[in-house]
């Protein structure tokens, strides 16, 4: 869902969003401010009037890549990477948009598992993934 189709929602539906989402906001929260929340929280934040946002948020030249995250019966949740301040939210079974920093993040988030057979234990992806290049 883009950020302008967020815009049409009303405050319950952003609420919805928002808890589908996983983020916390206060009881007398205001719409524009649910609204820039989950904005940020995907990754694409909301454009104001300030001179400064018309700045890119990444530098130029920054390449893309595609990334998609296999569904699983027992892992539902969205893939979360948070990068230097930035913060990508990706629901699994979809191609998202991504720098490719992102990629030598996911690469690098290990966890270590056993083997029912010997208990020993060997490292694997903690989110195993595709990624193709940014056709764009």
């Amino acid at each position: 869902m883009s950020i302008e189709d967020l815009k049409l929602l009303n405050i319950d539906q952003l609420k919805a969003k928002a808890e589908e989402l996983g983020i916390n906001y206060g009881a007398n929260i205001s719409e524009k401010g649910l609204l820039k929340k989950i904005a940020d929280v995907l990754g694409e934040p909301l454009e104001s009037d300030d001179a400064d946002t018309s700045k890119p948020v990444l530098p130029e030249g920054t390449k893309y890549v595609e990334v998609m995250f296999p569904e699983d019966d027992k892992d539902t949740q969205p893939v979360q990477v948070h990068v230097n301040g930035r913060s990508f939210v990706m629901p699994r079974g979809e191609w998202h948009k991504v720098p490719d920093y992102v990629i030598e993040v996911l690469n690098n988030a290990k966890k270590k598992v056993y083997s029912p057979k010997d208990m020993k234990p060997r490292e694997v992806l903690a989110y195993p993934f595709q990624s193709r290049e940014y056709q764009g």
